[in-house]
């Protein structure tokens, strides 16, 4: 394999060849990826994947060059840890409480999660079967049952690790859907468009493919891809 451009940096001693961290933004130290590093806001899964994978490289090599490595304390990773994992421990836990695995009083799967995130957006915040229109009463009934989901969300069961990221794909959707539902709960005019400028845009999606009032209803399957 040959010289790759990037090989020919030397980030210590910014000699001739060097030109700056690959996604690094104008703040120093600061790295973008996806729609936060401009361009093209559709570039989609593959795409998106790929440049996250490099901002994080490119990250990874200014905190070695720049001994920028961040004190953490060790209880508060301890504690990050549980959480991450306990889409894992809730699904062994009560597996065996029903026949069918999906089918569970005690947890809920990704996919489940998923369609009721989806119906919520299409429905309630502009999706294909409103129309693409939405009020603010129909914005105030979405954002209630939001709230419930989000309660649902402390719930998810994950039966292995590609599940487990489906779980938090699944709450960073949920998330975004509520961001987008929120500005447009005040100074919205009644059975007004959901496409807008500004703050209330139905276009935007995040690498994993997260869901707007219009994504959730153009062909973004549960699984997010």
């Amino acid at each position: 394999m040959g010289l790759r451009p990037e090989d020919l940096q030397n980030a210590k001693t910014k000699g001739e060849y060097f030109w700056g961290y690959a996604q690094m933004t104008t703040v120093d130290g600061l790295f973008a990826a996806g729609d936060a590093s401009g361009a093209s806001s559709h570039k989609f899964s593959s795409g998106s994947h790929a440049e996250g994978r490099i901002a994080a490289k490119a990250a990874l090599a200014y905190v070695v060059d720049h001994n920028a490595a961040p004190k953490v304390d060790q209880a508060q990773v301890d504690a990050l840890t549980k959480e991450m994992l306990k889409p894992l421990e809730t699904f062994e836990k009560h597996k065996g409480v029903t026949t069918a695995v999906d089918v569970n009083p005690n947890y809920i799967r990704a996919k489940q999660f998923m369609y009721r995130l989806q119906k919520i957006m299409d429905e309630y915040a502009g999706g294909v079967s409103s129309q693409f229109k939405t009020s603010d009463k129909l914005i105030e009934r979405g954002l209630e049952l939001l709230g419930l989901l989000k309660e649902d969300a402390a719930n998810l069961a994950a039966d292995g690790l590609h599940d487990l990221m489906r779980c938090w794909e699944a709450q960073h959707r949920m998330y975004q859907a509520d961001a987008t539902c929120v500005p447009s709960s005040s100074g919205r005019r009644r059975d007004g468009p959901a496409t807008t400028s500004g703050p209330t845009s139905r276009a935007s999606t995040t690498p994993t493919g997260s869901l707007s009032a219009t994504a959730s209803t153009t062909g973004i399957r549960a699984s997010g891809r």
